[in-house]
């Protein structure tokens, strides 16, 4: 080992074989490797109960996580293995759960008002990356394989509870949640990859498990309630990339197969409710939960690029798996006012790309394959019920999905 070294830092998890000219030699393989989880937990709660003029009770929960983990090699460096094989990864995972719970309780008719709440706020950005730099020489007998992946789990749940026998009882909560993640591999320009006796495995995903839990319910009764109301109130905006890059004038050669992929993998699960009986003056109850999704996935080939299997195949592709269920659910009730609905909103955007540049060549002894392809699955179910024997009753769910696919 040459002019090179690796690193860990205790912000970021680096693997590094860096500085110019680095050399290292092996006779059984090799492993450089990078790897960062986090495991957020946000659990917020707010009960009142006030048989007198006020009662407030509020909690507020802020989170912001930035993760990054890095496997690196420098640029004008060698990596020469006589037998055995190179795996060269990077790896995130993040699991949150966010848990919001506010109810509100009045019981006497001298109370005016009593208020709960509950507010989450996650901002959560990670990144794996896996590197080969410029005029970089990685070369194993018995097989190469550089990866990045990313992970995200979620689940964040809502509950609200408001419940009157006097005036104003008011339950509510918000939750927010923004990730932003990074899977990338990079072969960087003018480096060579090589196996003389096996396969070539170029690979990056990017995961996100996503469950949405919202519920709220609002009950008034005695006549001279003024009002119960309840609200959950959830906001997920998740943008996910992964992507493998191969730089201009660069060489790959395996003696078996060449593969070359990257997956951008979404699954979100939204379950909503919202009942609101009556029997004052008015009862509501309401859940809002808006999802925006961004994913791309791609894999590119720069210029005067050579991909070749000498016995094996080729496969250069990139894949999306979308896979969405949506779940809104109102109820009533009357003999007063009562108002309840669900509203959610998906917004999924989704590139999926793969690229040759221009002046490169790809050969097989066997099949060449270069594909782009999307699995898109949707299911929305919605049901509202609404029962009045007095004023009004009114159930309704709205459900809105918009969906702006790029392949």
């Amino acid at each position: 080992l040459k002019d090179g070294k690796l690193e860990r830092t205790d912000a970021v998890p680096v693997a590094v074989l860096k500085g110019s000219n680095a050399n290292m030699k092996a006779t059984r393989g090799m492993l450089l490797r990078a790897a960062d989880e986090s495991n957020i937990r946000l659990i917020a709660g707010s009960l009142t109960s006030a048989p007198s003029k006020a009662g407030v009770g509020l909690t507020l929960a802020w989170m912001d996580n930035d993760d990054s983990a890095v496997a690196s090699v420098g640029d004008n460096a060698e990596i020469l293995i006589n037998a055995g094989d190179y795996q060269h990864t990077a790896r995130t995972k993040v699991d949150v759960m966010l848990l919001t719970v506010a109810a509100s309780i009045s019981a006497s008719s001298s109370s005016t008002l009593t208020l709960g709440g509950a507010v989450n706020v996650m901002v959560s950005d990670s990144e794996a990356r896996a590197k080969v730099g410029d005029s970089s020489s990685v070369k194993a007998k018995d097989g190469v394989s550089i990866s990045s992946a990313a992970e995200t789990d979620v689940l964040m749940v809502s509950a609200s509870v408001a419940a009157s026998g006097a005036k104003v009882a008011i339950g509510g909560t918000v939750a927010v949640v923004l990730n932003n993640a990074k899977a990338l591999t990079e072969i960087g320009d003018s480096a060579t990859v090589e196996s003389s006796m096996n396969g070539v495995q170029l690979k990056s995903k990017n995961r996100e498990d996503l469950i949405n839990i919202l519920a709220s319910a609002s009950a008034a009764g005695s006549p001279e309630s003024a009002a119960a109301v309840a609200g959950t109130v959830g906001v997920l905006v998740s943008d996910t990339r992964s992507r493998v890059s191969v730089g201009d004038n660069t060489s790959i050669f395996a003696k078996i197969d060449i593969d070359i992929l990257t997956e951008s993998a979404s699954k979100l699960i939204q379950i909503f409710g919202a009942l609101s009986i009556g029997g004052g003056s008015a009862a509501v109850g309401a859940s809002v939960l808006v999802n925006v999704l961004r994913r791309s996935a791609g894999a590119e080939l720069g210029k005067n690029t050579s991909v070749t299997a000498e016995l094996g195949s080729v496969l250069i592709q990139s894949e999306g798996n979308d896979f969405n269920v949506i779940v809104g659910l109102a109820a009533g009730g009357a003999a007063g006012n009562s108002f309840q609905g669900t509203v959610p909103v998906l917004v999924s955007e989704t590139a999926i790309s793969t690229l040759v540049g221009s002046g490169s060549t790809v050969t097989a002894g066997d099949s060449i394959g270069v594909i782009s392809a999307l699995h898109n699955d949707i299911y929305i179910i919605a049901g509202a019920v609404s029962v009045a024997l007095g004023t009004v009753g009114v159930g309704a769910t709205v459900d809105t999905a918009v969906l702006q696919c790029k392949v």
